[in-house]
């Protein structure tokens, strides 16, 4: 298992098992779709769109790893691109809603979301 997948807000947080690679992941990823990214949990957490956006992510990564010049015709390789990168979200990708449980065992730390009432003012 390589990532970790967990919906997060309107997107989904893919959390970075492998140290090996982690950092290409997070420029590629930042480079190609804008992503943010979490350092501080696993080895970086990916924020995507969507699940789609994760496939494309992965699909390009396939796509620059394999790209020869003058071998083979660029809609094979994109083919072939597509085809690892579901390979890839079968066998090396977990659901885990992993954020859920850091964002409550953060708000429950620092008290936060919670009406707090920081002073009381008479008129």
């Amino acid at each position: 298992m390589k990532y970790l997948i967990s919906h997060y807000g309107a997107g989904i947080a893919v959390g970075l098992i492998q140290e090996e690679g982690a950092q290409e992941e997070i420029n590629l990823a930042h480079n190609i779709f804008n992503s943010t990214v979490h350092e501080s949990i696993f080895h970086g957490t990916i924020l995507f769109d969507s699940v789609k956006q994760f496939r494309k992510f992965l699909a390009f990564k396939e796509f620059f790893n394999s790209r020869q010049p003058n071998t083979q015709n660029e809609f094979s390789l994109w083919r072939n691109a597509f085809r690892k990168a579901k390979e890839v979200m079968q066998n090396n990708c977990r659901q885990h809603n992993f954020m859920f449980q850091i964002t409550a065992a953060n708000n429950s730390k620092h008290n936060i979301g919670g009406y707090q009432d920081e002073t009381d003012y008479e008129c």
